[in-house]
């Protein structure tokens, strides 16, 4: 069994992305959360402006087609299928687990790892994951009704969850969220920083996006792996990765609204190959609704 990847023979260059209103009514109604704007400054500097401005300048931007196949990843390892009796042939990353050591930090505070959310009707993060750069800076653990982290595993689980936004940094290639029920998210938002900022979602439930789900690869191994139902009501984005193929979906799931990829490519200042990539739909425009069901 082999997984379904998101491909065209010849991906339109988009237009602009006009966002759905900032309300989304989405089919049970559950959801009347609003994300809140999202936090981009790092310890070290506003990183996500500053590397897209490092490859605008080094950089020749090409529109190419989605191909068959990953060609370019760290180290020039290509990824492999899962092992034998797996369910779901996913890419085999490196850099599983979050950077609790730090060696991807970007300042002298500490590791940068967090994984942390925003509750519904409130304004202001909850880590529910937090390295020592953040405990710095005044910042303490808290909870959210409906998720929770498992370390040894590196996965979220949400159970019949809302949440009006996921915010993610440096938690590895393995981060994982578990979904079990109907689970309602603002907006979903995940950095590599040269590490790696991938997501696989797995689980027996549904999760609704209400925006975007915007993967900041930051010059790293970074995807989407969708193991579960799920379903977005913005675009699907995945910027700076080295991973030419960036979306993976089991083969019980069908994919709706989307039927290609628009990837741009440009050279990093290490003079590797990388890929902006995202979902669009059959007028080759950025997809604003898309499924994966079973």
């Amino acid at each position: 069994m082999e997984y379904g990847y998101i491909t065209e023979e010849i991906a339109k260059p988009a237009p602009e992305y006009v966002p759905p209103a900032e309300h989304v009514v989405l089919p049970t109604n559950e959801y009347d959360g609003q994300k809140p704007e999202k936090q981009k400054a790092k310890a070290g500097g506003i990183r996500g402006s500053l590397l897209k401005s490092v490859a605008a300048l080094l950089s020749m931007v090409t529109i190419i087609s989605a191909s068959f196949g990953i060609d370019f990843l760290i180290d020039d390892v290509k990824p492999s299928p899962a092992p034998s009796g797996s369910d779901v042939f996913f890419p085999v990353l490196d850099n599983l687990d979050p950077d609790f050591a730090g060696k991807y930090a970007w300042g002298d505070y500490g590791s940068e790892e967090y994984l942390r959310v925003v509750r519904p009707g409130e304004d202001q993060y909850t880590y529910l994951v937090m390295g020592g750069a953040w405990e710095s800076f005044g910042n303490s653990l808290g909870s959210a009704e409906g998720a929770s982290y498992d370390r040894k595993t590196n996965t979220l689980t949400l159970d019949h969850c809302k949440l009006d936004f996921i915010d993610a940094n440096l938690m590895g290639n393995g981060f994982k969220i578990k979904v079990i029920g109907d689970c309602y998210i603002g907006g979903i938002q995940i950095w590599g920083a040269y590490y790696g900022g991938s997501l696989t979602l797995t689980g027996p439930g549904k999760l609704y996006v209400a925006e975007e789900m915007t993967f900041e690869g930051e010059f790293s191994q970074t995807c989407l792996m969708v193991d579960a139902e799920l379903e977005v009501y913005g675009q699907i984005t995945i910027g700076a990765t080295s991973m030419e193929q960036a979306i993976y979906y089991s083969p019980a799931l069908t994919l709706k609204g989307g039927k290609g990829a628009v990837i741009t490519e440009f050279k990093g200042e290490d003079g590797r190959d990388y890929y902006n990539y995202t979902v669009v739909d059959d007028s080759g425009n950025i997809a604003s609704n898309v499924s994966f069901s079973r």
